[in-house]
């Protein structure tokens, strides 16, 4: 048990020291985080910070897959939580630049219509739809996701909800392939990627000889932040981190041996592929819709802040 609560703690302490207050996670997984820091960590006055790297090679693992990736969403977050409330072509394009393993942006309205996007044309035929009803866990304006199933595979959509007053206007999404983020993580070979509705991500493993196959993550998500799963293979540690309402999550094998497909891999060379890349090409116009509310400001609690101007640095992962 104790390794297993030291490898949250490596988690956390690593994300942390990146970009500790940053990005919306639901209210119950800021609790189990803040509860994990007391237990795990310690209080800061007592936190070793001359300790050299990290001392088991799981620890190394989970580190080298999670960290990267989760500084990625956290950052997509902190962005869609500062979204232009009447976001123009200019603001989608420096948006999109910004976040380069992005597929896509969009504006729906309220009844579904889709409004405009970026790109123009839409090879995966993203539905919205989920994106349009308020999760009643939640507040009304925090963040909204959804996974949707297309012909390229899973795609998660997040979006920030509009409105004018009470009265709901419609939803900024973005989408993206989640393994367009994989350049981002040190080690994506070693890391699997899940969610309730299933494998986004198998790394290198032979995904049906691993406990991970058949788990019911909705059910164990709900009951807890991290756990363990085992066969006779051998056991994988896993973690959840939330991007809106919905949990994703990351599992490292920690004890046994797990047989390998190593042409899943493939794909981390095109990974890149996955996302605009910071390209934007031709959109159709993108501009103010009646809509949602031009002459109100209260859509959102506030404009966007000035964006960078070049994109995130890309990986030397290959």
């Amino acid at each position: 048990m104790y390794r297993h609560s030291r490898l949250v703690g490596v988690m956390l302490a690593a994300s942390m020291a990146f970009a500790f207050g940053c990005g919306q996670t639901s209210h119950s997984m800021w609790k189990d985080t803040k509860r994990y820091y007391r237990e795990y960590l310690n209080p800061p006055a007592q936190v070793d910070f001359g300790e050299a790297g990290y001392s088991t090679p799981e620890e190394v693992r989970l580190a080298n897959g999670f960290v990267g990736i989760d500084l990625q969403l956290r950052a997509l977050e902190r962005g869609l939580d500062n979204a232009d409330r009447r976001p123009d072509r200019s603001w989608v394009e420096a948006f999109l630049r910004s976040y380069p393993w992005l597929a896509g942006a969009a504006a729906i309205d309220a009844s579904g219509e889709v409004l405009a996007r970026m790109p123009s044309f839409d090879i995966k035929n993203i539905d919205f739809s989920g994106v349009l009803e308020a999760d009643p866990k939640q507040k009304m304006r925090m963040l909204r996701s959804v996974i949707v199933d297309t012909p390229l595979g899973p795609e998660i959509v997040v979006a920030v909800p509009l409105y004018a007053g009470m009265d709901f206007k419609g939803v900024i999404a973005v989408h993206f392939d989640v393994r367009a983020l994989l350049p981002y993580s040190a080690a994506p070979a070693d890391i699997v990627i899940a969610a309730p509705s299933g494998i986004l991500w198998p790394g290198k493993y032979d995904i049906t000889a691993t406990p991970l196959h058949d788990a019911d993550w909705a059910k164990l998500v709900a009951k807890d932040a991290f756990g363990t799963l085992s066969n006779a293979q051998g056991e994988f540690f896993w973690v959840t981190r939330y991007i809106g309402n919905i949990p994703l999550v990351f599992a490292v094998p920690v004890e046994g041996s797990f047989p390998e497909k190593p042409e899943q891999l493939a794909v981390l060379a095109k990974a890149r592929e996955l996302g605009t890349g910071g390209r934007v090409q031709t959109p159709a116009p993108v501009e103010p819709s009646p809509a949602l509310g031009e002459d109100d400001p209260s859509l959102l609690v506030s404009p966007a802040p000035e964006l960078p101007g070049s994109p995130i640095e890309e990986s030397t992962v290959r």
